[in-house]
């Protein structure tokens, strides 16, 4: 009876090592605040916020524009005990920043990765005493990178994330041009192909032809995968959906994707 016991301890230590193991060679993006929600148990609310789950760290992009919305669907979506050593700002609407003074209480040592335009207010009244103003693009970890601030009508810093199927591209709101950051997501990553469009496109005020000729300048910089959200628009969504078919991603709260680790 004793060895089967330890027998039984030993397997779920297994398990759990195993668990443990597959977790740390993975880079999980869940969508955590959006204007929509594929989940029942999760608030859709106009803005955008996602976890980037790394073997490095744990880090949550934008904030949405309501602090309890997004405490509230983070604990539906199993991040309610997580804690983000950094938090990266897209850039200082409300939509993308208004949960942040609410998210810092929680976090009150995470460093905050602020575009380099933050005003000295705008950064006192996040409650931020860490951080980082971002000019040009830089590591955030061995598996995230900022693309730097790029000018816009609001001036926005973007995410390349590493993985082992190429770069996942994500943006807030695109304000500089959604198709501009992907281009320069490729000049710092020549050799890495994109594999997947995350997030805000700013579409919403384009016209049918505007999107359709956008959704071509993706396929020839090779964008595989295109997941549009948040400010694209429901109609440019649905042009994305056409164009790209089966490689069409659904987003909104609770999108959640896994990917391996690019072991170099």
């Amino acid at each position: 009876m004793r060895f089967q016991i330890i027998r039984m301890i030993l397997f779920f230590c297994f398990l759990l090592f195993n668990q443990m193991s597959v977790a740390m060679n993975s880079i999980i993006i869940t969508i955590v605040f959006d204007n929509t929600t594929l989940r029942a148990d999760c608030t859709p609310e106009w803005g955008f916020a996602c976890v980037i789950e790394s073997p490095a760290e744990t880090i949550l992009f934008d904030t949405g524009n309501d602090g309890q919305i997004l405490l509230a669907n983070l604990k539906a979506l199993g991040f309610g005990e997580t804690r983000f050593s950094k938090i990266i700002i897209s850039h200082m609407h409300w939509d993308h920043c208004g949960g942040l003074q609410k998210i810092l209480q929680l976090n009150p040592d995470a460093t905050v990765y602020f575009p380099a335009s933050a005003t000295p207010a705008e950064r006192e009244k996040s409650g931020a005493k860490n951080y980082v103003l971002v000019k040009e693009a830089q590591e955030v970890n061995p598996h995230v990178h900022t693309l730097g601030e790029m000018p816009g009508r609001a001036n926005e810093q973007s995410l390349a994330v590493i993985t082992q199927k190429g770069l996942v591209v994500i943006t807030g709101c695109a304000h500089p041009g959604i198709v501009e950051i992907l281009k320069a997501a490729r000049t710092l990553f020549p050799d890495e192909k994109i594999y997947l469009s995350l997030g805000g496109f700013h579409l919403n005020q384009h016209s049918d032809e505007q999107v359709r000729a956008i959704v071509a300048e993706f396929k020839s910089i090779g964008v595989e995968r295109a997941a549009p959200t948040h400010c694209t628009g429901d109609d440019a969504i649905q042009i994305f959906a056409q164009e790209y078919d089966e490689n069409y991603v659904k987003a909104g709260v609770g999108l959640r994707i896994e990917f391996d680790v690019l072991n170099k």
